[in-house]
Formats: structure tokens, C-alpha cells, sequence
């Protein structure tokens, strides 16, 4: 089984939040390649660090380690989604059809587009992504509640 988090749930591998238990368990159980992530998680989290680093939720030196384990790990336990054409013309219609925003949308896209040869359950614990992702027919789990569909 391949899992594709979105960043919010990427995040719960690396800082203790609701969800993290759930994220850890499969990130332990999950073979090198089995977590599948967009080409732009790397900035995504980035940012997302960055801003915990500016709120005072996490200190310089814990985000530059963080991110330097995420580093790693890209090389060897994450498998890539690229950020194609493909994907982007089929964000731009999930964006008509679910007002997403944009990177939500490119992070769902690359998901369909993986799933097209290897079925993946969509992380996330975004309410309006998830409905986005079940009218796809992509599985999904929400690390934060446990529920699935």
C-alpha cells in the first residue's frame, strides 16, 4: 500500500501535533517508497517550519534539523511525484470543481496522477481536500480523526 500525505500530514512525522501517532505508525510501518510525496513537499515544509520557527512553536535549530532529516530521508525512504503538465491541468480543474487552493490542488493532482498506476490513500486532515478527494475516487485518511473513506 502506498500513502501520499499532503504537508499538513508530512508534518506530523516530524512534529509532535494531533495526528502525529497515527502519521508515525505508518511512516514505521511504511517500506522505503511506499510514502509518496509531490515534488514540492521540500518547500512546503520549508515554509511550513519556517512559520512555526517565526510563531515561536519550534526553535531555529530544531526546523534546520528537521528539515535536514526530511533531506535524508528524500533519498531514500520517499518515492516522487513530478510536477507534470498532467498534473497541473488536472489541479486547474480541481480548483473549478472544489475551490481549492492552488497547492492544495497540485498536491491532489500529483496524488490521482500516482494513483493511476500504483493505488495510494491521500494524508490529510483538510475537510474540503478530503471531499475533493473522495469525488476523485482517491482513497483518504485523516491522521487527526482516524477516519477514512
Amino acid at each position: 500500500m502506498a500513502y501520499f500525505p499532503d504537508t499538513s500530514a508530512l508534518v506530523k512525522i516530524y512534529v509532535r501535533e494531533p495526528g502525529s501517532e497515527y502519521m508515525l505508525r505508518i511512516a514505521k510501518d511504511a517500506a522505503p517508497g511506499a510514502m509518496v510525496i509531490s515534488r514540492l513537499a521540500e518547500v512546503e515544509l520549508a515554509a511550513a517550519l519556517r512559520t512555526m520557527e517565526r510563531t515561536g512553536r519550534i526553535e531555529r535549530k530544531v526546523a534546520a534539523a528537521i528539515l535536514a532529516a526530511f533531506l535524508d530521508h528524500q533519498q531514500w525512504w520517499f518515492a516522487h511525484q513530478s510536477v507534470s503538465d498532467t498534473v497541473l491541468e488536472l489541479a486547474v480543474r480541481l480548483v473549478d470543481e472544489h475551490s481549492l487552493r492552488a497547492y492544495d490542488a497540485v498536491r491532489l493532482a500529483s496524488c490521482i496522477i500516482y494513483s493511476v498506476h500504483t493505488p495510494a490513500t491521500f494524508l490529510c486532515s483538510d475537510r474540503q481536500l478530503l471531499v475533493a478527494a473522495a469525488a476523485a475516487g482517491v482513497p483518504w485518511a485523516d491522521p487527526e480523526t482516524g477516519a477514512s473513506g
